[in-house]
């Protein structure tokens, strides 16, 4: 037994608290510190059954009955993997982690991938509480044309999630105005999308049946500035200003998108800031 495995072994006999806040703190370090733990490192403190110990399980009149021991003591509900280069691997492994009942994931920072739907089918649809802040999208032509659908697919998986963090979102700056100048009747502006409404769409609509749980979505950093008018020529100006309503990120926007395709049963709380 190598030193590192003798003392993983030791970890394995704190409670189950002080491991639940081990993994919180060093989730926290950035890529590359050596006191980051390694994924290793965290199955084997997740995968100590807490009804075990020596090697047996307690007979009833040895268990504890501590008057301050939390209710689901027994069982950690929230992971965080922040800046994770790649997560995917270790939420594989999520089913069978004896110490975990995950309600709670906080993925802020990662690094996911171009197919969305790699991620979404290793979360588990037991989900209350997922954190995409600032997540990182890899550098290839097929994100914003695979990323809708995954999205799709997360709405529709996640019918339990109630709070959902896609701040900082890697698609946060508005597309461009192209413009396609023609002449007389045949002019036309075409006003790009912002690249996060076409995310957001497949992912809260229809609003009955994506999402429906949802109470709070964050949403900072995510808004778009008044766009510049000024070079704009006046007799299209107005076209321009309508579909720029249209296509930019807003708070009608968003609002429409979490009403349309049917009401939802509550209140959805959108955080800006």
């Amino acid at each position: 037994m190598t030193l590192g495995e003798a003392v993983l072994e030791t970890t394995r006999e704190l409670d189950l608290r002080f491991r639940d806040l081990l993994i919180r703190r060093a989730a926290l370090l950035p890529q590359g510190d050596p006191l980051r733990l390694s994924d290793r490192q965290i199955r084997g403190l997740l995968e100590y059954d807490p009804g075990v110990r020596g090697g047996r399980r307690p007979d009833p009149g040895e268990e504890d009955d501590d008057w301050d021991s939390p209710e689901n003591g027994d069982m950690i509900t929230h992971l965080a993997l922040t800046a994770h280069p790649s997560p995917i691997p270790l939420l594989r492994d999520v089913p069978r982690l004896q110490a975990l009942a995950l309600t709670s994931l906080d993925l802020a920072y990662c690094t996911l991938p171009a197919d969305l739907d790699r991620l979404v089918t290793v979360l588990p649809s037991g989900l209350r509480a997922l954190g995409l802040r600032g997540v990182r999208a890899p550098t290839s032509p097929d994100v914003m044309k695979l990323w809708p659908h995954g999205m799709g697919s997360l709405g529709r998986k996640l019918v339990v999630l109630r709070t959902l963090d896609l701040s900082e979102f890697p698609v946060n700056s508005a597309a461009p105005v192209h413009l396609h100048l023609g002449s007389g009747p045949n002019e036309e502006w075409h006003l790009g999308v912002h690249p996060l409404l076409a995310l957001l769409k497949p992912l809260l609509q229809p609003a009955g049946a994506h999402l429906p749980s949802l109470r709070v979505l964050r949403l900072a950093g995510i808004l778009d500035e008044p766009p510049d008018t000024s070079t704009l020529h006046s007799s299209r100006l107005y076209l321009h200003e309508d579909q720029t309503r249209k296509n930019r990120m807003t708070t009608d926007r968003v609002s429409e998108m979490l009403k349309s395709g049917g009401e939802r049963s509550h209140w959805v709380e959108v955080q800006w800031e």
